[in-house]
């Protein structure tokens, strides 16, 4: 098993995987209704194909927003989610999603180094954010991560430590030691979510959720290839009017 990128293939979508304790039932109906109210009812349909490669069906991607976002049940008490962004999938959103529905939700990021020519690959980084959407005071219960930013790497932690941690591995001397992808998969695991493994999603009752708003005037859609030349292109100015800088993802939740 490649622990790092494991699903590479289907990159940007599943640079990192967010997720919500709760059935995919109670998310989705809970989605459409929170769309609804915005006046943004979604299309909704069943997606038939197994995981990952549902994962298609959100191509192409969109920019500066997401356009489509898939829930996928799994063999746990959790649910996960994917969206469409060209700027990546925005596991952050389970932050919003465990508040409004007052249960947990978790940002997983295991992305690799890159390998040759890669500049159209985002800076390597695993991430642990454990949200607690039944707290009325804090919701970030635990978070551990080490990145690299282009220039250096940088490791940082928040919340009481879980029992599933090993707090020696953060004192290491390299930064980037000191949060392995092999010790990020373990402390998902004592949750009871195993993301590389293909089997924990039941992707054959997954839902995709699509908006059927007009689109932007400056919105733009990429398939994989386009979007991995635009990447590789200079940062122009119509980039950064849009918030759309190579490996920056500045968007809300929907």
């Amino acid at each position: 098993m490649k622990l790092c990128n494991a699903y590479d293939k289907y990159w940007p979508v599943a640079n990192e995987i967010g997720f919500v304790e709760c059935e995919v039932d109670q998310l989705v109906a809970w989605y459409i209704n929170w769309k609804s109210r915005r006046g943004k009812t979604p299309h909704v349909r069943s997606i038939p194909e197994r995981f990952p490669y549902l994962l298609n069906a959100l191509f192409p991607l969109s920019m500066p927003t997401s356009r489509k976002i898939i829930f996928v049940p799994t063999s746990s008490s959790w649910t996960a989610f994917f969206s469409n962004s060209a700027n990546g999938n925005n596991a952050t959103a389970a932050r919003f999603y465990a508040r409004s529905l007052g249960c947990r939700g978790l940002r997983f990021v295991c992305s690799a180094e890159r390998q040759g020519d890669e500049k159209y690959r985002g800076w390597p980084a695993r991430i642990f954010s454990l949200y607690d959407g039944r707290s009325l005071e804090r919701d970030y219960s635990r978070t551990v991560e080490v990145m690299y930013d282009g220039y250096r790497w940088s490791f940082e932690q928040f919340g009481g430590l879980l029992n599933a941690e090993d707090p020696a591995a953060y004192r290491r001397r390299r930064v980037k030691d000191r949060f392995l992808c092999e010790e990020l998969v373990e402390l998902v695991a004592s949750l009871g979510i195993f993301p590389l493994d293909e089997h924990f999603f039941y992707g054959t009752e997954a839902v995709l959720c699509v908006d059927q708003d007009p689109p932007r005037s400056n919105e733009r859609s990429f398939t994989q290839e386009e979007l991995r030349e635009f990447r590789m292109k200079p940062i122009r100015a119509w980039d950064r009017r849009n918030g759309s800088l190579p490996g920056v993802r500045q968007e809300k939740p929907g």
